[in-house]
């Protein structure tokens, strides 16, 4: 884990809501749930996992982007898909119960 990143955005609670300092609420900014599907381990994206994603990200090759496919479910790709794009990966975690 990049502890650059834990420093900038850390952890916090404001509200009664759970987030991360450092991001400013922005109606561009949009989160999923991941299925068993869409992992993406070497980033620590596996089942169960909340993926931040922002609009107003363009296109990245080999970014993590996000898709949102014809029957109306969402797809992560590192690549160019066929498929209507919604933006980038910005921010994730992991809700795995123990």
């Amino acid at each position: 884990m990049n502890d650059s990143i834990l420093e900038k955005h850390s952890p916090c609670i404001t509200g009664n809501i759970l987030g991360c300092d450092g991001f400013e609420y922005r109606d561009s900014i949009f989160c999923i749930m991941i299925n068993g599907e869409h992992n993406f381990i070497n980033y620590g994206i596996t089942e169960d996992t909340i993926v931040f994603a922002d609009r107003e990200k363009n296109f990245i090759d080999g970014d993590i982007n996000v898709y949102r496919l014809n029957d109306g479910t969402y797809k992560l790709s590192r690549s160019k898909m066929k498929a209507d794009f919604k933006g980038r990966v910005i921010m994730s975690f992991n809700v795995h119960d123990e």
